[in-house]
């Protein structure tokens, strides 16, 4: 007999968007199924529900997937069923689905937010949260980092819309590299980047492709392969400057050469955290100078002052419970 197992997923947010001014589902959640056959090369099956729409106008829905993301070789029109199981889907292949809604007249929805799955019995890696300005409107705005692409939150609404309207980056960095991004010419602009055992690449023309240490920004070594970047506008210049973070210890390229000089000309901070905190940077009074801190499961700690010292509650900032 065939072994079931079932993992039960959650997506929020994943809006069809409006069609003739009248809503269509806003929230999509998927539920995904494997089969397995002992012996026997196995396929994966995947069954996908969403709250289905009030407006008599619709017709139906369709479902679209394939194995590249926003290139979908496959629609299924489900008519007004409010979900579908797919079946025959390959193994070690990940799988991109989106649904869009059509109204009695024929006319169809954008697409849904996209999500992905993996035909293996597992969830492909967690993507990699990034936040930048990337349009230079001074206020900054999210994006994810998954195993080499990025896809920016472009116009700042909050919701995916696909690579015509915000931004997909199809090859900067490897699937084990660590993402930052920054303002790395005082453009006003952020541009991306990856941190990789040490090493810096980054994307100084803002163009999205990597073009060589000739064109774009390469730094060989600040930092050490287990290290945490950090980057940030140490002095208030304009320009984001990198740094890492050590086990408690802050190593921050004040001069912004790129290059470790030491603690007499770079930034030493010995103590501020523990080893297992995440490291956190941001401007916390305003001044238009970037600090440290740490988050520790739940707690956050700011170097209000700016000092680069941990004095204390009173002193510096204690968020006690804001996540966990």
């Amino acid at each position: 007999m065939a072994r079931f197992k079932r993992w039960y997923i959650h997506v929020f947010q994943l809006s069809l968007g409006r069609m003739n001014r009248a809503p269509i589902a806003t929230f999509l959640s998927f539920f995904f199924s494997i089969l397995s056959f002992p012996l026997l090369t196995h396929a994966a099956q995947v069954t996908l529900a969403w709250d289905a729409s009030t407006d008599p106008g619709i017709a139906g829905y369709k479902v679209y997937y394939g194995t590249s993301s926003g290139n979908y070789q496959v629609v299924i029109d489900v008519g007004k069923n409010a979900g579908c199981t797919i079946s025959n889907l390959q193994n070690d292949s990940t799988y991109y689905f989106a649904v869009t809604g059509y109204s009695t007249s024929g006319v169809e929805s954008g697409y849904s937010n996209e999500i992905f799955y993996s035909a293996t019995g597992t969830l492909p890696p967690a993507d990699i949260p990034v936040a930048g300005d990337w349009t230079g409107t001074g206020i900054a705005k999210i994006g994810v980092y998954r195993q080499g692409q990025w896809f920016l939150d472009k116009n700042g609404n909050g919701i995916w819309d696909g690579c015509g309207v915000d931004t997909c980056i199809d090859s900067f960095g490897l699937p084990a590299d660590i993402p930052v991004a920054g303002d790395w010419t005082g453009t006003g602009i952020a541009k991306i980047g990856v941190y990789r055992q040490g090493q810096w690449l980054l994307d100084k023309n803002g163009n999205g492709i990597w073009d060589g240490c000739g064109v774009d920004t390469c730094i060989d070594s600040f930092g050490f392969p287990a290290d945490i970047p950090v980057v940030e506008d140490w002095t208030g210049t304009g320009v984001v400057k990198l740094g890492v973070y050590r086990q408690g210890q802050w190593y921050l390229d004040k001069n912004g050469n790129g290059i470790w000089d030491g603690c007499g000309v770079d930034t030493c901070i010995q103590s501020f955290g523990v080893p297992t905190d995440i490291p956190v940077v941001g401007d916390w009074t305003g001044t238009g100078i970037e600090r440290i801190g740490t988050y520790r499961r739940g707690q956050w700690f700011h170097d209000k002052n700016g000092n680069g010292t941990w004095d204390g509650c009173g002193v510096d900032t204690c968020i006690d419970s804001f996540g966990r």
